[in-house]
């Protein structure tokens, strides 16, 4: 039996000596063969040397002049905008051409259907109707240049490949001849593009797995020619090696030894000797197997890990008994244990696992543990049974009831009759019916308690989250399937899955060892959007990706020493080459896309709907109570759940409600989130971001950026992930999820030590809660304010307590997996919200949660402290403790200091003074006692090998981009962009300007001023101005400091409101006045986004001024004409961040379409329907959004820079963390790239992107005139075309349309110079020019007025130059 392996491209032209042999491909997939022109390009490139850095070391480096300067070569358009036609009204007919942009729900619906009908075996003539009107569709209408076709080559390969499964399988030679046909016709249009998709590696390789059973058939006027003839047009010129060891195509050692004997024939029927001979290479390599293939499990290194003491569970005071969700988790976690001995040099297997499918393990585990409750004789009361045999109870009869509706389904979708069910039996058909019964009883329990509902949850969140659970498990399945996996039944051992997983899944372990690949793209063209950026962003940019050779930093090694935690085995880490790195991996996932179209919100309703319907007829529990009077026992069978209405915030909603039999067995879970397996850390690397859609976890669909119901948002995405726009972007994600973590298992023996004694300790709650019920007062019943008063003490009892259960929750999950890791190399693979932060995917345990997360994480990887290095970690501690206003010797004397301090933490931290216990983030602190400790006492602290994560912080970040950008001299100082002694602390400046103010009003007699004095302090104004540079309003900075009044205590309760609302006044007066050049800007921002909110689309301009048709029942006055200005407002804003990621807000008015389920009628938003945008929000929301957008671009800049330099790199956005001796260099490369950011003309080229974005869209001047507006002098000029007194007239005789009010009136200039008026006409004419022009545009220029217009002009920017931040100590600290 032969073996094959894709190899590096090496092996094809070097056969590998005697002494070695090729691995099996099937037991170790690894990358995919390059082109040959790809691979002497990328060799050339791997060995080019880099250039060198002729500037003499200096913290201020003067920055390159400003000039030409020619790209060298970008792999990827990072430079291009991004810029898509606007969305059109819900109300109006589509267009080919919105469709081809924003395709609606019903051809995503029609899609999804088809995808189902495929997989089902029956379906199957059903799943070819669709296919073949959708290809009769694409024929027919205009391709829209730039758009998104509804088929792409991955839905023909499924039809292709199901075409020739229907073939081998078929009862009869002319039956499958049918088959072939329509599988070559597919073939054919796809080797012409015909229909616009063209063939791809798979179609090849499946055309070929698909002919090898009729080559020796009947079927002989069938032959393999036409692949050879295909073989040079295929994409990216793939190996045969690539082509044959295809791992979603061939999934055995036979069928490509078959493969290559029949192609062997052909190529020599053909004389094509060049084939003949690759083909026998290929099957040379086959032969034997290489030292470095893995070993069998037997075989394994093992290593035994000890995981110390069970995590004692939370548990209810009121029920001895563990939460469901906690129970869930555990089981979830289990295959770390149980594979840590059998699979330990396999991390890839080990991943697969955790990944399996929590539904399967969920069916094992109750069976489990109905067995040892009987085993045990536990009766089956309910006062005595555990939830878990609740729901295995559950199972079997909502299993049955699923059966047997799917049967009767199944007859009428045959039958051609129609149900209310009979559109979605193709979904319900994609899963078995005992894993759909377990996918409704899980996610409804889970959901118990949300939504405001207690003991239950709103019955549309229901629906749709059961619906989407059903949606991803099966994209999970179709995904493994993909990657040569097979998904197994319950019944399948334990150890026959182990076997199958480690024959066919390898394919991520070894990336990158063997050879260098480029990218095999086109070049793209650079656009106009490159000419504005500067030679400094656009150097440093190509620089962080690998497209041009990265300088030395003034004080980094080239080569920087790493020891891993795991083997202790001393590695060198250079310098990284991401973008060979990522077209490498792009190579190996091209072949391993799965096709799986998203249903829609429709389809997820309906299907949760039948589904919660079979639970809630079904689902039943037994009662038992005691006659209260005789007191005999009376039992009765009652329905576990129940429906009905419920008014949550002054609307009525549809309800699913526990019996209260069955939610007395539930603690009330505050996470109301079972942990999912897919959702927990990695045990390998994630998946490069090779696209907007792939990435992350192995097996699991994941999109690169979080949003909630914005089809716009997911369109534009798309877009500039195929134009190559977020390259960069993409490359961060990859960096922040590649570095590698363990559990400090130091802190984590701490931490169970003093959990499991249930004390509380460091913000972690005690078990439990010491709060003593108040005294119910003796006039209680006849006294009402002394009742309310004890009413309101008893309920903020009852809320601490419950905030301490959900605390005490909280870190019980956090700890059980912790507990499970422990000994393990973990990652995290990140994620963006719609602002382009990043964000780790695994929602519990990482390093961006509270103190406790973070001291319980640590790098994987250990440097030496070096001297450098050994005086951060004292500074560590210092900002750890809240001593980080001192200068750095300051800070570092704080350590010294208390050197016995740091000892007697490190050795007693539980038994001894504590001193840990009273620093700012105490878990931190104390990880930093170990490491401080362990470093003085080595004996040579410089050698120490430390794996602690340091960080920088920036000084309240979002203000930093508002003074760089601003050039805001006197801000700059406040947030140490300029060089200082000392840090400047904006918290303390804030206060002391606000105190100085309050003082004034003091001595004039005001008597707020007078309760206030001596109580404002730096952490009472803290949080104001941290969330001013974000949009925080008055509303919200009263309530912010009402907070820090209250937990003050020294103000009384009746007057804190009043108080409150004074001194909110103040700071926000303070903040303005210290960062002017700030508010200036956001002002601009918040402008400029409300104009572009208000317009319209040139094309839907007249569309606009057509009446609205009068609403049925409705008071308006029927003289008064209403025009569509209202619902053609579809434009959001939208802008590019300097690395080309496109961001759009999503704010848009809610709209809710009715859809009929059979449990009932839910009212749900269609996000594939965007309806009118919310101007107000869109203005509100776009400062602090864009601030996010600029420290997001400055992070991933700072993170791509980190791992060019060979750097270990994480961050909390604006908190970067690397080790302690390269915290030097990671700070030169956060100034070096914050420098070339802010060396950009960012608002310059905000306002062009803005012009060039919404070139012609016009704002109605019916929606301009706030006090706002009366600041722009543009507006003003436009609005003076109005006639005076203009309004609403509804009964007005002398201006009844609209058009009258507009006709013979005077211009009002009133307030404006001549050359005001001039200047900013509509549209920049002079009187003469508006003459000229036609009644049609000039009636638009009447009512309307273009954006570019009145786009007010930028702030005038400050003296503060930004290259001061590289000499500044404290910029980030």
């Amino acid at each position: 039996m032969y073996t094959f392996s894709r190899r590096s491209s090496a092996l094809l032209r070097h056969p590998p000596s005697s002494s070695s042999s090729a691995p099996s491909f099937l037991a170790r997939r690894h990358l995919s063969v390059p082109s040959a022109p790809a691979r002497s390009a990328a060799a050339a490139a791997a060995t080019a040397p880099p250039a060198a850095d002729t500037t003499a070391p200096s913290q201020s480096r003067p920055l390159p002049t400003p000039g030409p300067y020619p790209l060298s070569n970008p792999l990827y358009s990072y430079s291009h905008r991004t810029v898509l036609p606007t969305p059109l009204p819900l109300d109006e007919p589509s267009t080919p051409s919105n469709d081809a942009y924003y395709p609606p729900s019903a051809s995503q619906e029609l899609l999804a259907v088809m995808d189902a009908c495929l997989a089902a075996p029956a379906l199957l003539s059903r799943a070819r109707t669709i296919f073949k009107g959708l290809r009769e569709r694409v024929r027919s209408e205009a391709y829209v240049e730039g758009g998104f076709s509804l088929l792409d080559v991955r839905v023909y390969n499924r039809f292709l490949e199901r075409y020739l499964q229907e073939a081998e399988g078929a009862s009869s030679t002319e039956v499958a001849r049918g088959w072939l046909d329509q599988a070559w016709d597919i073939f054919k249009t796809l080797e012409s593009g015909a229909e616009g998709p063209k063939m791809d590696a798979e179609t090849w390789s499946l055309m070929l797995k698909g002919m090898l059973p009729h080559m020796a058939s009947p079927l002989t006027q069938y032959s393999l020619r036409p692949l050879l003839a295909a073989l040079p047009s295929l994409p990216s010129k793939p190996s045969l090696m690539d082509l044959l060891t295809n791992p979603a195509v061939f999934t055995s050692d036979e069928q490509v030894a078959e493969a290559i004997t029949a192609l062997s024939r052909a190529a020599a029927d053909e004389g094509r000797s060049d084939v003949v001979a690759e083909l026998a290479q290929v099957y040379e390599l086959g032969k034997g197997r290489t030292p470095g293939e893995a070993v069998e499990a037997g075989e394994a290194a093992r290593i035994d890990v000890e995981r110390g003491p069970e995590v004692r569970a939370t548990v209810n005071p009121a029920k001895d008994e563990s939460p469901f969700n906690l129970l869930a988790l555990r089981e979830a976690l289990s295959p770390l244990a149980a594979t840590a001995s059998t699979l330990a040099d396999d991390p890839s297997t080990r991943q697969k696992l955790l990944e399996e499918s929590a539904y399967e393990t969920a069916r094992k585990r109750f069976e489990h543990e109905v067995r040892e409750l009987e085993k045990a004789g536990v009766q089956t009361g309910l006062g005595a049974m555990p939830v878990q045999k609740l729901m295995w109870d559950w199972l079997g009869k909502v299993e049955l009831r699923i059966r047997a509706s799917l049967a009767e389904l199944q007859k009428v979708a045959l039958s051609g009759r129609r149900s209310i069910n009979c559109d979605i039996y193709p979904f319900l058909s994609l899963l078995s019916p005992d894993k759909l019964a377990l996918i409704v009883i899980l996610e409804i329990m889970r959901l118990s308690g949300t939504g405001g509902v207690a003991e239950g949850m709103k019955t549309t969140r229901a629906l749709i989250t059961t619906g989407r659970a059903v949606e991803a498990e099966y994209h999970a399945e179709m995904l493994k399937k993909k990657h040569g996996v097979s998904v197994k039944s319950s019944s399948t051992s334990e150890q026959d899955t182990l076997s199958d997983i480690r024959r066919k899944l390898r394919q991520y372990e070894g990336r990158g060892k063997d050879t260098k690949r480029e990218q095999p793209q086109e070049v793209p063209p650079v656009d106009a959007a490159d000419s504005a950026r500067s030679p400094e962003f656009t150097e440093m940019l190509e620089q962080a990706m690998g497209a041009a050779p990265t300088p030395a930093l003034n004080e980094v090694p080239d080569v920087a020493p790493v020891k891993t935690l795991e083997d202790g085995e001393t590695v060198l880490r250079g310098k990284q080459d991401i973008a060979a790195e990522r077209a490498e991996a792009r190579l190996d996932e091209e072949r391993l896309e799965a096709w799986t179209p998203a249903w829609t919100q429709t389809v997820r309703a309906r299907v949760g709907g039948f589904l919660v319907d079979a639970l809630m007829e079904t689902a039943t529990v037994v009662r038992s109570a005691p006659h209260p009077e005789t007191g005999e026992i009376y039992t009765e069978e009652q329905p576990a759940f129940s429906q009905s209405y419920q008014y949550i915030k002054g609307r009525k909603l549809g309800v699913i409600k526990l019996n209260p039999a069955v939610a007395d067995r539930l603690d009330k879970d505050p996470l109301a989130n079972t942990i999912h397996p897919r959702h927990l850390p990695m045990l390998v690397k994630p998946k490069p971001w090779l696209r907007y859609d792939s990435g992350g976890y192995l097996f699991h669909r994941n999109i690169a950026m979080r949003f909630k119901d914005s089809a716009e948002q997911l369109t534009y995405l798309r877009r500039a992930s195929e134009e190559g726009t977020i390259e960069p972007v993409l490359a961060g994600l990859d960096v922040l999820g590649a570095t590698p973590w363990r559990v400090n298992k130091q802190i984590y023996d701490v931490v169970i030590e003093a959990w499991n004694k249930g004390e509380a300790i460091a913000k972690i709650p005690p078990a439990i809660s010491l709060v003593e019920d108040p005294v119910k007062p003796d006039n209680y019943l006849t006294d009402p304010k002394a009742k309310n008063a004890y009413l309101a003490r008893l309920k903020a009892v009852v809320n601490e307590r419950r905030n301490n259960h959900s605390l005490r929750c909280d870190t019980n999950y956090k700890l059980e997996i912790a507990r499970a890791f422990l000994g393990e190399t973990m990652y995290f693979p990140h994620s963006l919200d719609f602002r382009g932060r990043a964000y780790p995917i695994p929602p519990l345990l990482n390093h961006m949660g509270d103190d406790l997360c973070r001291g319980l994480l640590t790098f994987a990887e250990k440097r030496p402290l070096e001297e450098r290095g050994f005086k951060w970690i004292k500074i560590q501690l210092a900002n750890l403790y809240g001593y980080d206003k001192a200068s750095f010797d300051e800070r570092i004397k704080f350590a010294e200091d208390h050197i016995e301090d740091v000892f007697d933490s490190a050795d007693k931290p539980l038994e001894g003074r504590r001193w840990w216990l009273q620093a700012d983030d105490p878990w931190q602190c104390l990880a930093t006692c170990f490491e401080l400790a362990a470093a003085v006492r080595s004996g040579n602290p410089l050698k120490h090998e430390s794996s602690l994560p340091v960080h920088q912080d920036g000084t309240c970040n979002g203000l930093q981009h508002y003074a760089a950008l601003g050039g805001d001299q006197q801000g700059a100082r406040q947030v140490n962009l300029s060089e200082g002694d000392r840090p400047s602390d904006v918290y303390t400046a804030v206060a002391d300007l606000t105190i100085a103010e309050i003082e004034k009003d003091r001595e004039a007699g005001n008597e707020h001023a007078a309760i206030l004095q001596g109580k404002i302090t730096r952490k009472v104004v803290k949080q104001t101005v941290m969330t001013t540079v974000y949009g925080v309003t008055f509303v919200g900075a009263r309530e912010q400091i009402d907070k820090q009044l209250r937990d003050r205590g020294d103000i009384p309760a009746d007057q804190v409101y009043s108080v409150a609302a004074y001194l909110a006044k103040k700071v926000l007066r303070s903040i303005g006045d210290l960062f002017s050049g700030a508010k200036a800007i956001q002002t601009w921002l918040n402008n400029a986004a409300r104009l572009v909110a208000k317009s319209i689309p040139p094309e839907r301009l007249e569309r606009a001024l057509e009446p609205l048709p009068p609403r049925p029942r409705s008071n308006d006055d029927p003289t008064e004409k209403k025009n569509r200005m209202g619902k053609e407002q579809m434009t959001s804003v939208i802008w590019t961040t300097p690395l080309g990621l496109p961001i759009v807000q999503p704010y848009r008015k809610a709209k809710k379409k009715q859809v009929t389920t059979l449990l009932q009628s839910v009212y749900i938003a269609d996000p594939n329907a965007p309806s009118e945008v919310n101007p107000s929000k869109q203005a509100s929301a776009f400062p602090p959004n864009f601030i996010h957008s600029l420290d997001a671009t400055h992070m991933i800049l700072t993170a791509l820079q980190c791992r060019q330099h060979g750097l270990t790199y994480a961050s909390v956005h604006d908190s970067y963390w690397t080790h302690a001796s390269t915290v030097d260099q990671m700070s030169e490369i956060i100034r070096d790239t914050f420098v070339k950011l802010h060396t950009e003309d960012i608002l310059g080229r905000l306002r062009e992107e803005f012009i060039e974005r919404y070139k012609g869209y016009r704002i109605p001047l019916s929606t301009l005139g706030a006090a706002v507006d009366k600041e722009n002098p543009a507006v003003m000029a436009a609005l003076a075309k109005r006639p005076r007194g203009r309004g609403r007239k509804p009964k007005a005789k002398e201006a009844a349309t609209e058009d009258e009010l507009f006709n013979g009136e005077e211009e009002d200039h009133e307030g404006l110079t001549p050359e005001d008026v001039a200047a900013l006409r509509p549209g920049g004419l002079s009187k003469e020019d508006e003459a000229n022009l036609s009644p049609e545009e000039l009636k638009l220029r009447q009512k309307f007025v273009r954006v570019e217009d009145v786009l007010p002009p930028l702030p005038q920017k400050g003296e503060f130059d930004v290259r001061g931040v590289v000499s500044s100590p404290y910029f980030f600290s």
